[in-house]
């Protein structure tokens, strides 16, 4: 089914759905952080078990809830750094510095990449999530998105796809220290940073550092042990994070101007991993209303399904995943003209199911 239409701003949505929603959806919620003591005491007790068990079945166990628990840790610092739970910006930082820590992830690399770029430019040419274009093809791009991306040259059991958030943290770490006007080939956009923020971002690299040498030390300070502590739980957290992002943004053509309906695709998944993930499975619901407590993202989606129909894309994680795999290695720029005549899905020619 293709979309059709005329194009909406964003600011249009907004002024159509806000009166709709209730004045508490856009309040912080402190109280998720009492939510977030299940996952930690999960991974406290892990690396416990990894401590003192001397299996490394018991290790790879440890291992996969402690990488479950740290992604949870990141779906929550994901929605502190929106304001959506703490409007003090001491507080927010400080739960940041641990929950983003967790993750290898820098938290002023993450405001400047995902919030004041990626949500402002989302799946347009100056979008630092989006897949590398046409005219960016080159060695360097091509063995990247083989290996890490979804595409219909690759195998399906290419697994690498499923740890591409390790890449990704790196490479827009290191676009930091890269001269305003210049980025990294595979860095497919880069937001210009100051002074300040490049000495905040080595202070939180040292952060980081310090907070793996803790978890070695905790840990006993084994080797062994660590890998599975934490170098095996971060590709398992990266599993659970690329899970959500290739499923919610590359299924959508790249266009010349950023609209949540046509630039991002909300999946379904079961109702637990919504409740543990803290519903990130409804993008295009964040995105329309990145402010929001997600609670509340289930009534957007009935209000987009109802007000705006097949624009909204909202299919099931196993179709969506599938449909990754036959999407092309380099993307194109529709232009605003041409936008609304392809759906989401029909870049890989098949039909669109809400």
């Amino acid at each position: 089914m293709r979309a059709t239409g005329k194009t909406f701003p964003i600011a249009e949505y907004v002024r159509g759905l806000r009166p709709l929603l209730p004045d508490e959806a856009f309040l912080p919620c402190p109280s998720k952080v009492l939510r977030q003591t299940i996952p930690f005491l999960i991974l406290v007790g892990s690396y416990i078990g990894i401590r003192y068990s001397g299996n490394w079945l018991i290790w790879l166990l440890c291992s996969l809830m402690i990488g479950h628990s740290v992604a949870c840790l990141g779906f929550f610092a994901h929605e502190l750094s929106h304001n959506t739970i703490f409007k003090n910006p001491l507080i927010r930082y400080f739960f940041e510095i641990i929950c983003w820590g967790l993750n290898l992830v820098p938290p002023t690399v993450w405001h400047r990449v995902h919030n004041h770029t990626h949500h402002i430019h989302a799946n347009t040419t100056a979008d630092p999530d989006r897949q590398f274009l046409t005219s960016e093809a080159c060695p360097t791009t091509a063995w990247y998105s083989r290996i890490f991306y979804p595409n219909n040259e690759s195998s399906s059991l290419n697994f690498c796809v499923f740890f591409h958030f390790v890449p990704y943290i790196l490479r827009n770490t290191i676009a930091v220290f890269y001269p305003d006007q210049t980025r990294p080939t595979l860095v497919p956009a880069k937001p210009v940073y100051t002074r300040r923020e490049r000495f905040t971002v080595t202070l939180e690299l040292i952060a980081i550092m310090t907070l793996q040498w803790v978890i070695f030390d905790f840990v006993g300070g084994d080797f062994e042990r660590f890998v599975f502590a934490s170098p095996v739980a971060v590709l398992i957290t990266s599993s659970i994070v690329m899970s959500y992002i290739f499923t919610n943004h590359f299924l959508n053509p790249l266009s010349d101007s950023s609209d949540p309906l046509t630039n991002t695709t909300s999946i379904v998944v079961y109702r637990i991993f919504d409740r543990l993930h803290l519903n990130f499975s409804y993008h295009t619901e964040h995105h329309l209303f990145p402010g929001m407590n997600s609670d509340y993202y289930p009534k957007v989606s009935q209000l987009l399904t109802d007000r705006y129909g097949t624009r909204y894309n909202r299919i099931s994680f196993g179709d969506a995943w599938n449909q990754l795999w036959k999407i092309g290695l380099y993307a194109s720029v529709e232009v605003e003209s041409d936008r609304h005549a392809t759906s989401p899905t029909d870049r890989s020619g098949l039909t669109q199911h809400a």
